[in-house]
């Protein structure tokens, strides 16, 4: 269905065939609307159906009139979970595949990561699989400007392309060539399930993802029980620059994340708690926005992180120890800050000549939880996460 800019229905139309048929992804075309996901029909408008279930994807003009359409796969399961518009005014689709025939050239184990890029009319201009002999499913992925694409993917695999494995599925970030070659991939998460759902390019040439973790160990810090919002954020390459538990006590999941004006991110899902961050419960399971970073919490924006630091140990009772090293001589502050944005901590420790410095932070004052430290070196600064633990 589409709407206007005041909620007023304008059209709809249903699409599919007699048996099953869920979309999963959209995007608007210069001229119409994409759409995709999963089919199990084979009749009225799905034409070249496969078996077992399909990755369906068709197109409409503005008016949500179809205009073409094209059933992926083999004869074992296949589906679209992700899609995003490309360059060249076609589509880049991320999702799974069961299937070593058909469309599917070939199957790593279980279920594979499927990323497919179609033309701008619809056909199949090439396909890969990514993952090893465990299962992965692909729920997002982006165009960089180079051409190659970054997708976020579950894994419960080590071996092969996943280079390593928390425990259970993790977070699994992908970067491919142009033609879906793998070029370069990373995995977050605990021993739990670590599961993602969106995946977003940022201004620094990084990423952020945002799903859930059943996760207390591993990358995840200070979770607060039951399944909580994750986001991780990344640089360009897949290194991890920060991470964040967001809920309450019982289950909170995240679907969608978007970066904000300020510089922030605003992070929305669903949740089934009322209590620590989570502060108006009214029934049930309830959607819940939360923003992060940028102006709404006053923890200063990421930056590129044009340096290295260290916080060791993290966890940390009583003290932990600030180490980094300067190429010229800078001034140098630091500012740490709680989970609602709140400035806990800032000091001031004046022009620091080029070298290595060890800063030792006093934790003492603070109570057990998550925190982030903001290091600011002249005008640049970086990020990481500490989690301060009295127990």
């Amino acid at each position: 269905m589409k709407l206007n800019n005041t909620g007023f229905l304008q059209w709809e139309f249903t699409y599919g065939g007699t048996s099953f048929d869920e979309p999963r992804a959209v995007v608007e075309a210069s001229d119409g609307f994409v759409v995709s996901g999963y089919t199990e029909s084979d009749d009225n408008q799905v034409n070249g159906y496969h078996g077992s279930g399909d990755l369906w994807v068709f197109k409409t003009n503005g008016f949500g009139t179809l205009q073409w359409q094209n059933a992926l796969g083999g004869t074992d399961t296949d589906e679209a979970l992700g899609m995003r518009l490309t360059s060249d005014n076609g589509v880049i689709i991320a999702g799974s595949s069961k299937s070593s025939n058909g469309d599917v050239t070939q199957n790593l184990g279980g279920t594979d990561v499927w990323l497919a890029k179609l033309s701008a009319t619809g056909m199949l201009q090439w396909q890969r699989v990514h993952g090893h002999t465990g299962d992965e499913y692909a729920v997002d992925v982006v165009q960089r400007a180079d051409g190659g694409y970054t997708f976020v993917a579950a894994s419960n695999s080590e071996g092969g392309q996943v280079s390593q494995n928390f425990g259970n599925y993790d977070y699994w970030l992908v970067r491919t060539d142009a033609n879906g070659v793998l070029q370069g991939e990373a995995s977050f998460g605990g021993s739990g399930d670590d599961i993602p759902f969106a995946l977003q390019a940022t201004s620094d040439g990084g990423y952020v993802l945002a799903g859930y973790s059943a996760s207390d160990n591993g990358l995840v810090i200070a979770p607060l029980g039951g399944l909580d919002f994750w986001v991780v954020k990344t640089n360009a390459t897949g290194v991890l620059q920060w991470q964040r538990s967001l809920g309450g006590s019982d289950d909170d999941i995240a679907h969608a994340i978007v970066a904000t004006n300020d510089a922030g991110y605003l992070v929305a899902g669903l949740t089934n708690s009322n209590d620590n961050e989570v502060t108006i419960a009214r029934g049930g399971m309830d959607m819940w926005a939360v923003e992060l970073g940028g102006v709404a919490t006053g923890i200063p924006s990421i930056g590129s992180d044009p340096f290295t630091f260290i916080l060791a140990p993290n966890p940390a009772n009583e003290v932990s120890v600030l180490s980094f090293s300067l190429s010229i001589a800078l001034p140098v502050t630091y500012s740490m800050y709680d989970r609602t944005g709140r400035e806990v901590m800032t000091k001031d420790l004046g022009t620091l000549v080029a070298g290595k410095h060890l800063i030792a932070l006093d934790l003492g004052p603070l109570a057990s939880g998550s925190y982030e430290l903001v290091l600011n070196q002249g005008d640049p600064h970086g990020t990481r996460s500490l989690f301060v633990d009295k127990r």
